[in-house]
């Protein structure tokens, strides 16, 4: 149901849904393994069922 562009169907992002932790603390947990280069620094946005990352070429951060 997405976009025939996703990141997803290029098999270069995830969802993350980590039971017992809020959307919003997974994503700083990724924004900190970015800032600690451990993860490229791509497209981190914050659902309120999920958190998404995906290794876009540019820096880019939303809320859905």
């Amino acid at each position: 149901g997405g976009s025939p562009e996703s990141w997803h169907l290029q098999g270069l992002a995830a969802d993350f849904v980590v039971e017992g932790v809020r959307p919003s603390r997974v994503r700083e947990l990724l924004e900190e393994l970015i800032d600690a280069g451990r993860l490229q620094d791509g497209g981190v946005g914050r659902y309120a069922s999920h958190t998404h990352y995906d290794l876009r070429p540019h820096p880019t951060r939303w809320n859905g």
